[in-house]
């Protein structure tokens, strides 16, 4: 098989793999601390929603219904979360990142566990499921972005 006369053209890629390494962990840390951040403001919305259930005497808030978040009293709970996105120690999860989202509220997981579950319903809730697909594009797209900045595209023309 002859091959017709004209003109060859290569392009060559060199990937430099230690700057997308570097690029991309701080990307992912960014990723998972915006996703962590997301669900902590989806836990404040549904732990700031009215309650359904009695109204006693002398209170002047209405309880929530069983099955539903807790009404807020205080606002303590509502207020005490934190998040924390970090690299993994190297030893446990290469290349990992460790999520930290929490509360030091003693009653939370009584709450949460027992009668008046908010964890649930904050990850299942459409603002956050939306929120979540919208970091996940944004984390392709910086990743894309790594990966063709670190690139030196060179044109050989023969």
């Amino acid at each position: 098989m002859s091959r017709k006369p004209g003109i060859k053209t290569t392009i060559r890629t060199d990937f430099d793999p230690k700057q997308i390494k570097k690029i991309m962990d701080k990307v992912l840390i960014e990723y998972v601390n915006r996703v962590t951040t997301r669900l902590q403001q989806s836990i404040k919305i549904t732990l700031s929603k009215p309650g359904s259930g009695n109204k006693w005497p002398g209170l002047s808030y209405t309880s929530a219904a069983i099955g539903q978040p807790p009404t807020v009293q205080t606002g303590r709970l509502r207020g005490s979360w934190i998040t924390q996105a970090a690299r993994s120690p190297a030893k446990k999860v290469p290349n990992g990142v460790k999520l930290s989202l929490g509360t030091d509220v003693l009653y939370a997981k009584i709450l949460d566990l027992g009668n008046h579950p908010f964890i649930s319903p904050a990850l299942e809730s459409g603002r956050f499921r939306r929120g979540v697909k919208k970091e996940t594009a944004r984390l392709e797209r910086k990743t894309r972005e790594a990966i063709t900045n670190s690139s030196k595209k060179r044109k050989v023309v023969k």
